[in-house]
C-alpha cells in the first residue's frame, strides 16, 4: 500500500539555506561596498540549475579551504538572494516588485538558464502590464537592450502602439533613445496621427539640446541645423499627407526650415486650389504665408471669386456671388458645407441624367490617394452637385466643380490608395499587426475582390468574386451602429463544402469604427472548423461569425464555437460587408 504525506520538504531546505550546515559553496555578488558572500550545497545546485552545474563541473573553478569560489559580480544580492530561495524551496514572491526590477530579474534568470522561472516572471508582467507600462520608457529601453527580452518587448510595442499616449504623455518620453524611437515610428500599427507624430518628435528633439531652451522666434542657424541633425532620421517617417494645412500653420511652420526643400514644396502644393485664375496668386500668398481663412488675403480673393462669377441678366446672380463673397474659403474649411447648400438650392435642377455620370468623373479623375478630407468631399458634392438650366452656364459650373476638388498628385505613390467605404488605412495597420502576430510578417498590400452593395448581397456573388483567391480578410459593417465586425482567413475560400483547421485566423470586432481603442481581436483555437467554405454561404468562421443569409439577405449570424468569443448578437443585420484580398 502507498501512503501520500505532506511534505514538508521545502520548509526543511529554506532552513538549510538558513544554517547553512555542510555548505561547500561559496558565492558572491556584487562589487565593492555592494558585495555579499551566500553559502549554499553544489548538490543542490547542480540538480536546479544548469548553469551551475555547468560551472560547477568545471576543472579550473576556484576553490578555498575545500569549498568552491562562484563569482556573480552583476547580479545584486538581493536578486540572488531571491533566487537562491527558489532553488531551494521552489517558492518566490514577485508581487511587490517594480516593472524594472521584474526585468532585471529576468534578465538573471535568463542568465542562470532558469527556463521556468523565467516564462512564470514574463506571465505576470504581462498579466499585470498595465500596471507596469504606467512608466514605459525605462520598460521599453531595457526590453529593447536585451535579446532574452524581445518576446516581451514586442508586447509592449504592441500595447503602446495600440495606446501611445501611454509613451508620449510619459514624463521620461523625451530620454527615448534614438534607435527605439525610430522602431516605434516605424510601425505600421502606431495609433497616432500625422500631427500628433510631427508634435511629439520636436519635443523629444528640443530636450536632446539645452540651447533648444530660447523661443523658437529667436533661433539662428546653429539652431536650425542642430536640430535638423538631431531629427533627420525621422522626418521620412512621420505621416505629412494626413496634416491638415491648419494643423501645419500651427505646429509644422515655426520648424519647417529643418524640412528639405522639396518635402516642403511638396507639402505646399497638396494646399493648393487648382482650376481658378487667383490660384498662382494664392499659391504665392500660401508659399509667404500659409494663408487660412480670415487673413488679409481672402477677402481680395473672395472678390475675384464675385466677379469671375458674375452673370449677366439672372436676378440670382447677386445673391448667390454675394453668398460665395462671404463664405468662400479654402478647400477642407468648415464653412463649405453651407456654401454647397446655397449653390445647391439656387441652381439645382433635380433629375437630370448626367449628375451620376459627373460623380463618377470625380471619384476617379480627382481623388487622392490618403487624402481623409476627399472621400467626404466629393460625396457631399455628388450628393448636392447642380445641374444649370443655361447652356453658358456649364463653364461656371465647371469651374465650381473643380475649385472644390483636390488635386491628384502624380508623385503620390499608389501604395497608399484603399478602396473603401468602411475602413481607412489605422484599420489595414492594425490587420497588418494582428496578422504578424501569428507568421512575424507585417508587409502586406490589401485589393479589394468583392462589396456586397456592389457586386450584390449573396453566397453565389461572393465565391464568383472571392474563391481561389488566397488570403482574404472581411470587414462588416453593422446597421444602424458605428461598429464593424470581420475576420481573416490565411488560406482562401472555394465551394467545396468542407472544413478547414488553421491556428492563424481570427476574428475581429471594433464597436466604433472611429476609435482604434474599441477593437477586440480573436485568434482561431485551430479546430477542424477554423474556416468553412459551402457554396450556399457567404464567408463563415467557425460559427462565430458568418453571412448565412437567414432569415433575410442582410443577416449575419455569431454563435461561439472555434474562437474566443467577441459578445456579438446571435442575429444581427448589417448595411454592407467588403473582401480585400491580402497579399
Amino acid at each position: 500500500m502507498t501512503y501520500n504525506f505532506k511534505s514538508n520538504l521545502s520548509e526543511a531546505l529554506e532552513q538549510l539555506l538558513k544554517i547553512g550546515t555542510d555548505y561547500n559553496v561559496i558565492i558572491q555578488t556584487g562589487e565593492s561596498s555592494n558585495l555579499k558572500e551566500f553559502h549554499a550545497h553544489s548538490n543542490i545546485l547542480r540538480c536546479r540549475s544548469v548553469h551551475f552545474n555547468m560551472i560547477l563541473s568545471d576543472e579550473n573553478i576556484e576553490k578555498k579551504d575545500g569549498k568552491y569560489i562562484i563569482k556573480l559580480p552583476n547580479i545584486s544580492s538581493q536578486t540572488f538572494n531571491d533566487i537562491l530561495k527558489y532553488l531551494y524551496t521552489d517558492q518566490i514572491n514577485v508581487t511587490n516588485k517594480t516593472g524594472t526590477e521584474l526585468l532585471e530579474f529576468m534578465i538573471v534568470t535568463d542568465e542562470l538558464m532558469l527556463e521556468n522561472l523565467t516564462k512564470l516572471i514574463e506571465g505576470f508582467f504581462i498579466s499585470n502590464y498595465q500596471q507596469f507600462l504606467q512608466d514605459p520608457t525605462e520598460i521599453l529601453q531595457i526590453t529593447y537592450n536585451h535579446k532574452s527580452l524581445v518576446n516581451l518587448h514586442e508586447f509592449c510595442l504592441d500595447k503602446i502602439c495600440f495606446r501611445p499616449k501611454i509613451l508620449f504623455d510619459s514624463d521620461k518620453f523625451t530620454q527615448l533613445s534614438t534607435p527605439l524611437l525610430e522602431t516605434i515610428l516605424k510601425r505600421d500599427d502606431l495609433n497616432l496621427k500625422g500631427v500628433e507624430i510631427w508634435k511629439n518628435i520636436i519635443k523629444w528633439g528640443l530636450a536632446q539640446d539645452q540651447m533648444f531652451a530660447q523661443n523658437v522666434s529667436e533661433w539662428n542657424n546653429d539652431h536650425i541645423n542642430i536640430l535638423k541633425r538631431i531629427l533627420h532620421e525621422f522626418i521620412p517617417l512621420i505621416k505629412f499627407y494626413e496634416i491638415s494645412h491648419e494643423d501645419y500653420l500651427s505646429n509644422v511652420k515655426p520648424y519647417e526650415e529643418i524640412l528639405p526643400k522639396k518635402l516642403r514644396d511638396n507639402i505646399l502644393k497638396s494646399y493648393t486650389i487648382p482650376g481658378d485664375e487667383s490660384t498662382p496668386e494664392l499659391r504665392d500668398k500660401i508659399s509667404k504665408s500659409h494663408m487660412i481663412p480670415g487673413d488679409e488675403s481672402t477677402p481680395e480673393l473672395r472678390d475675384k471669386i464675385s466677379k469671375s462669377h458674375t452673370i449677366p441678366g439672372d436676378e440670382s446672380t447677386p445673391e448667390l456671388r454675394d453668398k460665395i463673397s462671404k463664405s468662400y474659403t479654402i478647400p477642407g474649411d468648415e464653412s463649405r458645407p453651407e456654401l454647397r447648400d446655397n449653390i445647391s438650392k439656387s441652381y439645382m435642377i433635380p433629375g437630370d441624367e448626367s449628375t451620376p455620370k459627373l460623380r463618377n468623373k470625380i471619384s476617379k479623375s480627382y481623388m487622392t490617394p490618403g487624402d481623409e478630407s476627399t472621400p467626404k468631399l466629393i460625396n457631399n458634392i455628388s450628393k448636392s452637385y447642380m445641374i444649370f438650366a443655361d447652356e453658358s452656364m456649364l463653364k461656371l459650373r465647371d469651374n465650381i466643380l473643380k475649385s472644390y476638388m483636390i488635386p491628384r498628385n502624380e508623385s503620390t505613390p499608389n501604395h497608399n490608395h484603399l478602396d473603401s467605404r468602411l475602413i481607412d488605412r489605422r484599420h489595414i495597420a492594425l490587420f497588418k499587426n494582428w496578422i504578424g502576430r501569428k507568421n512575424g510578417k507585417t508587409n502586406y498590400t490589401f485589393n479589394l475582390l468583392y462589396r456586397a452593395s456592389r457586386d450584390d448581397n449573396t453566397a453565389s456573388a461572393f465565391h464568383a468574386k472571392c474563391d481561389n483567391k488566397g488570403a482574404t480578410i472581411i470587414v462588416v459593417k453593422v446597421t444602424n451602429t458605428k461598429q464593424i465586425v470581420g475576420g481573416y482567413n490565411p488560406l482562401f475560400w472555394d465551394s467545396s463544402n468542407s472544413c478547414k483547421s488553421t491556428k492563424y485566423s481570427f476574428i475581429f470586432s471594433f464597436t466604433n469604427k472611429n476609435d482604434l481603442q474599441s477593437a477586440n481581436v480573436a485568434y482561431s483555437k485551430g479546430d477542424e472548423n477554423s474556416i468553412r467554405s459551402y457554396s450556399h454561404w457567404g464567408p463563415v468562421f467557425g460559427t462565430d461569425l458568418h453571412a448565412a443569409y437567414i432569415p433575410t439577405r442582410d443577416s449575419w449570424r455569431s454563435n461561439v464555437c472555434s474562437y474566443p468569443t467577441l459578445d456579438l448578437p446571435r442575429i444581427f443585420k448589417i448595411d454592407d460587408y467588403e473582401v480585400f484580398q491580402v497579399i
